[in-house]
């Protein structure tokens, strides 16, 4: 009996670090570990893509296709899109960016899984705008990420690192709005270790049930 309950905690205690490593984990700047994790996807238009006419039909790099579910103009920051944001919440001030002209949501459909990727977002209002990100793999919602972004030089990066991996995003809020920097990889996500507390109380438990197996068998 007491080999059994010994056994159970130790699955349990394996399960949660398990399960630790294997947590989603949402990257809201871009860090050197995700850049050099992840493939920049280039535009690639019916000819040169050229701000501010030119139409991006996918995205691709690395062997990864994205393709954007509604047409997206090249502009560039500052000529054609006004502004964008600033290390270290973006790559860089000034790149070329991804227009979703009129439209308030946006599907990237990918070619192959990823486990990390994303891209950086600013609104077209020059105003504060709540955007909503959603990583699926197939019809499997995997993660969600929130956030509020300035439109006035205030663009941030919604990316995911996630070894469920992700093949769509889904990205909507109540603004148009432009995208850049879009990146996918393949790789496992940083190791990830259970929370102080959750190790304490799991070794008191431990601690407790061997001194108990110990005091029984004394008897």
């Amino acid at each position: 009996m007491q080999r059994t309950v010994f056994s159970s905690l130790l699955a349990v205690a394996f399960c949660l670090a398990a399960a630790s490593t294997a947590m989603a984990v949402p990257v809201v700047t871009p860090t050197a570990d995700y850049i050099s994790r992840t493939t920049l996807l280039a535009p690639v238009c019916a000819g040169p893509c050229t701000p501010p006419t030119s139409i991006v039909q996918t995205f691709q790099g690395g062997g990864f296709v994205a393709t954007p579910s509604t047409p997206l103009q090249v502009r560039q920051v500052p000529a054609s899109f006004a502004t964008w944001g600033s290390p270290p919440f973006t790559e860089g001030a000034t790149p070329q960016v991804y227009f979703a002209q009129g439209a308030t949501s946006l599907t990237l459909n990918f070619n192959q899984v990823a486990t990390i990727g994303g891209f950086e977002l600013e609104p077209n209002a020059f105003s504060l705008v709540t955007y909503t990100a959603s990583f699926f793999n197939g019809a499997t919602l995997v993660e969600t990420i929130v956030l509020s972004v300035n439109g006035n030089a205030g663009a941030r990066l919604f990316a995911s690192d996630n070894p469920l991996g992700f093949n769509r995003i889904v990205v909507t809020g109540a603004s148009d709005f432009a995208i850049a920097r879009v990146r996918a990889g393949v790789g496992g996500a940083p190791t990830a270790v259970p929370e102080p507390a959750t190790m304490i109380l799991l070794g008191t438990g431990l601690a407790g049930v061997v001194a108990k197996v110990r005091r029984r068998r004394k008897q």
